[in-house]
């Protein structure tokens, strides 16, 4: 190579067949000396990047071989191929004294000092903590660097749940937002900001807590440059309860009673509902002919919540006298 030294021997071949060193009673001599010399000893020095013959000669016997002077590196170019959430991929390129230039990410040795970063034996550097710190390549006595700067984990998404719920209207849906971020982790978002896309049907607090006022709505949340959303439907009022009116009646014997089913539903309305189930849980005063009835369970038939159900037991105070 460049500036590199190559020894070379001249060994001298007689009619009798025997071998004899001359290395040091030959002339030596190079075809192109900008690109080799070499000395009387026979010591070869690369000068520039080419391909030179090298001659020995004793009087007029004569020897020669090749010679390839390879250029010498001179820098190395340290970068950033790419990055990803928490590695970067350094590269670097060998720089040599003839102007060409190669590739030596796989050549060097890499070193990132410090607890900020680590790095392998492909250039892959993986940040351990925020700060900067200095990436080095090394060939030899040739070296070279760049900075690295690990910031803060950076977010990537919001999650929002509950996912596609669903609640009658008047029930009031608590939300979460949690943060997925560059490094792998997931955070509760406490600072997210809550929004609907019809703040006057379903409107959300602070807290991520959704009010129903009319049905059907979007909620997201946003922090910073980063949103998610979730489909919340609301549905019709459901029946929650039902109640007899008149509640607690007292009648006389041989007389009837009109009682009333009133429903109350999740948004507080109120309303009688038609038609229902009636029967009893004591057969004895179920006296058909006359209406009096002890007790009344009722099943609403053909509503929006089918499987709810209702059982109110109402005394109805009798006279002690009894038939």
């Amino acid at each position: 190579m460049v500036n590199g030294t190559q020894q070379f021997t001249a060994t001298g071949t007689y009619s009798d067949s025997s071998q004899q060193d001359i290395t040091g009673s030959v002339t030596w001599s190079s075809s192109d000396t900008s690109l080799a010399t070499v000395s009387g000893t026979g010591l070869a020095t690369g000068v520039a990047a080419g391909n030179v013959n090298l001659q020995a000669r004793s009087g007029s016997i004569s020897g020669s071989t090749s010679l390839t002077v390879n250029p010498i590196l001179v820098s190395l170019t340290v970068t950033a191929a790419y990055s990803t959430n928490t590695s970067t991929q350094f590269t670097v390129t060998g720089n040599f004294s003839n102007g060409s230039a190669q590739d030596y990410t796989q050549l060097v040795s890499w070193s990132a000092p410090g607890s900020i970063a680590s790095i392998d034996n492909t250039g892959l550097a993986t940040g351990l903590a925020i700060g900067g710190v200095s990436v080095t390549a090394t060939s030899g006595s040739i070296s070279g660097s760049s900075n690295l700067q690990v910031t803060a984990p950076t977010l990537l998404s919001i999650l929002v749940t509950p996912n596609s719920t669903s609640v009658p209207l008047g029930i009031s849906q608590s939300f979460t937002a949690t943060g997925v971020f560059s490094n792998g982790d997931s955070q509760d978002l406490a600072a997210a900001v809550w929004s609907s896309s019809d703040a006057t049907e379903v409107p959300i607090d602070s807290s991520g807590s959704a009010q129903t006022l009319a049905v059907g709505t979007v909620t997201s949340a946003t922090y910073g440059s980063s949103t998610g959303s979730t489909s919340f439907t609301v549905l019709p009022a459901a029946l929650v309860s039902i109640a007899l009116n008149p509640a607690n009646s007292s009648i006389a014997f041989g007389t009837t009673v009109q009682l009333s089913p009133v429903g109350t539903f999740t948004d507080g309305s109120t309303q009688t509902l038609s038609p229902v189930l009636w029967n009893s849980d004591d057969p004895w005063p179920i006296l058909p002919s006359m209406g009096v009835v002890w007790s009344a369970e009722m099943q609403l038939a053909r509503r929006t919540s089918p499987r709810l159900q209702a059982r109110l037991p109402v005394p109805l105070r009798l006279p002690s006298s009894r038939l």
